[in-house]
């Protein structure tokens, strides 16, 4: 495989292409690739479009896919807490059939609490279990939709940013600089 190695915001990055499909990029200690059924120079015309054109797509190749279906805790349980005040506002205004009382919501509160210090992030299902278990029933359907909870926009999952950063700030770098490489040193055709 042929390498490149640059610095992109800081950060030491190495490119290699192998002209039979595949990639491979280093940066810090991780890797980034993936591998096509293209090869040669459309393979290379192919995977720069996606480096300056498509970073979702390549994301998607890309990223660690254990990573994605952790739930960022601190962000969920602020949302949960939005919603906590935007209920006490509506059953202020109006008769809300869903209607929670002060003492529900500080109970309902206090559970999100003691979650947001026990941990900063963890798996989809471990928040379910404390959904579901920890929270108390009654005062969890006053505010939550059990059925759209975890489809809805409450729940935050976390990213691979390491891979984000990748494929939407170096791989249009990359893109933009040549890729034919000789003993190291770029080389245009």
């Amino acid at each position: 495989m042929k390498g490149r190695t640059m610095e992109i915001a800081g950060q030491k990055v190495h490119l290699q292409i192998d002209d039979r499909g595949s990639f491979r990029v280093n940066v810090g200690n991780r890797t980034f690739g993936y591998q096509w059924n293209k090869r040669g120079e459309a393979f290379r015309a192919f995977l720069r479009d996606i480096f300056l054109n498509d970073p979702v797509y390549l994301y998607e190749k890309t990223h660690d896919q254990s990573l994605s279906n952790r739930v960022d805790v601190e962000k969920t349980i602020r949302n949960m807490k939005r919603e906590i005040i935007r209920f006490r506002k509506i059953g202020g205004l109006y008769s809300c059939p869903r209607e929670i009382s002060p003492t529900e919501a500080r109970f309902l509160w206090d559970d999100l609490e003691l979650m947001e210090k026990t941990t900063d992030m963890c798996s989809a299902e471990d928040f379910e279990f404390f959904y579901y278990h920890e929270l108390n029933e009654e005062e969890r359907r006053k505010v939550f939709d059990d059925e759209s909870f975890f489809s809805g926009s409450i729940v935050v999952y976390r990213q691979d940013e390491e891979a984000r950063w990748f494929c939407e700030e170096a791989a249009p770098e990359l893109a933009r600089l040549p890729w034919d490489v000789e003993n190291g040193k770029g080389t245009r055709r």
